[in-house]
């Protein structure tokens, strides 16, 4: 006891330390977890492709939900620019859902949807001028919440640019066929 009493300075130093020690640990585990649990995170993908049987170009794209937690999507849509094409009637209409369904993606899950050519070209914004545009391609969702979650599909863009050059080729065909 009586070592205790002539060390105690130095005692209440040590558990001081371990106590702010603890408490950063602490502070550090719990922003950890609540970025990889509570915050709800979509990845998402987008790819060109060509199918097999019928050698024609269409666009797939994938919303994957990286957390442990559900997410309940209200929106789902294609960005060109700063314009937004609402795809949720689409997408409803493609996988069989009735149009009032609420849309869900599990656990560590994912959705996908793909776009036809045609319906790739309908999100190409003409200008004022008559010009055609394209600019950044975005994969959007917006969650219950009423938080937007987006990422770019370079890819896809590539095909949209790909399939604007061959529509203006047969344009520029017809145009001269007609002379």
């Amino acid at each position: 006891m009586n070592w205790f009493n002539e060390n105690a300075g130095v005692v209440v130093l040590i558990l001081g330390i371990v106590l702010i020690v603890m408490t950063g640990l602490s502070v550090y585990l719990l922003f950890y977890l609540k970025s990889r649990i509570a915050v709800q995170r979509l990845s998402f993908l987008g790819f060109y492709s060509t199918s097999l049987d019928t050698h024609k170009n269409y666009a797939d794209f994938v919303i994957g939900n990286k957390t442990v937690n559900t997410v309940g999507i209200s929106e789902i849509g294609l960005k060109n620019g700063k314009i937004a094409f609402n795809l949720t009637a689409l997408y409803r209409e493609k996988t069989g859902l009735p149009q009032d369904a609420k849309l869900v993606i599990g656990q560590r899950s994912s959705i996908s949807f793909r776009l036809t050519s045609e319906e790739l070209k309908r999100t190409v914004v003409t200008s004022p001028d008559g010009k055609k545009k394209i600019g950044a391609l975005r994969v959007y969702a917006v969650d219950l919440t009423g938080t937007l979650y987006q990422g770019k599909v370079a890819n896809v863009r590539k095909l949209l640019l790909r399939l604007m050059e061959e529509e203006k080729a047969t344009r520029e065909a017809e145009n001269a066929a007609e002379e």
